[in-house]
């Protein structure tokens, strides 16, 4: 299980994906938006807002979006709900 595991985090890191978590800081229900915020005090924002609130914590995968130096144009892939 071991090796999986690190092979799995390797393979993520060469596609230049990796794993960001945050807490839903803003909704707006109108553009369907949700604002969320790390604990390095980064702001990103993704659509669907349906089953959101203040204070939850959200999972994302993220690309680098090929510049690996900057986080400033990265892109949220997917998130999801972590309690």
């Amino acid at each position: 299980m071991k090796k999986f595991f690190t092979t799995a985090i390797l393979a993520l890191a060469i596609a230049g994906l990796y794993p960001n978590a945050g807490t839903v800081t803003a909704i707006d229900r109108k553009t369907d938006t949700v604002a969320v915020t790390t604990t390095a005090n980064i702001m990103w924002s993704f659509k669907g807002a349906e089953d959101y609130d203040i204070g939850d914590t959200v999972a994302m995968i993220m690309s680098d979006n090929g510049t690996p130096d900057t986080i400033l144009d990265d892109l949220i892939l997917d998130c999801r709900y972590a309690g």
